[in-house]
């Protein structure tokens, strides 16, 4: 991108910005499927769905699920899923085509986290404060020694809707957002055999944005000019 990043994309975009544009619902209907297996019963699988449903309305839907044991043992329990994982979500969208110069898209997602690996965590060169009772500490790769259930979850909910205006030469677009974060997390931050320093989180998120730019081009199309409110 050039111009003002800092200006369109938010103050940090100084160097850019990456955007990331979901697919469109179509019109004719279309399907896709993918799956994988990998080791440590790593388990992927994605679909995706879109068809008209009148005219002027067009719907899709997406979802995917990820399974893993994880590649993590740990020398205290025995078990050797500390670091399995399992993820899911689902993705509805719809676009309404109201007439040649209104556009409306609503989309709704939601995804539920079942994920030990950014808490199946181990001391560093086996510095705990549990090497200093005898405890057992885990210092090779691939390896935990806690004694504890460390685990992290999260619920995530979001709706969006986007509205485009074209009002003569300029086109008005709403963007529209509300989403809603439940996480929780277990940590076993000693790394020992032993209950030392164990803590848990539960972390609850609620935002809401709205974000209106007026847009369009000036002195025989060799002004392009933006405005915007968030």
């Amino acid at each position: 991108l050039k111009g003002p990043q800092g200006t369109l994309w938010g103050r940090n975009a100084t160097g850019g910005a990456i955007l990331l544009t979901m697919l469109e619902p179509s019109e004719a209907p279309t399907a896709k499927i993918k799956a994988s297996y990998a080791s440590y019963n790593h388990s992927t699988a994605q679909a995706y769905g879109s068809s008209a449903l009148t005219d002027t309305i067009a719907a899709d839907i997406s979802g995917y699920w990820e399974e893993s044991d994880g590649y993590v043992k740990n020398v205290v329990t025995g078990s050797d899923r500390d670091g399995a994982l399992q993820r899911r979500g689902i993705r509805l969208s719809g676009v309404w085509n109201a007439s040649d110069d209104i556009n409306f898209k609503l989309a709704y997602d939601h995804h539920d986290w079942d994920d030990n690996t950014p808490v199946a965590t181990s001391a560093l060169d086996g510095q705990s404060t549990g090497a200093l009772t005898g405890a057992v500490v885990s210092s090779k790769p691939k390896r935990v020694s806690n004694n504890g259930n460390p685990n992290f979850s999260a619920q995530i909910d979001g709706l969006y809707l986007t509205s485009r205006f074209n009002i003569g030469e300029m086109e008005l677009a709403s963007y529209t957002m509300g989403r809603q974060e439940t996480s929780k997390s277990v940590l076993d931050l000693d790394s020992s055999s032993q209950t030392l320093f164990h803590n848990f989180f539960n972390i609850e998120n609620e935002s809401f944005s709205q974000e209106f730019n007026l847009s369009g081009a000036a002195l025989d199309d060799k002004l392009d000019w933006i405005a915007g409110l968030y």
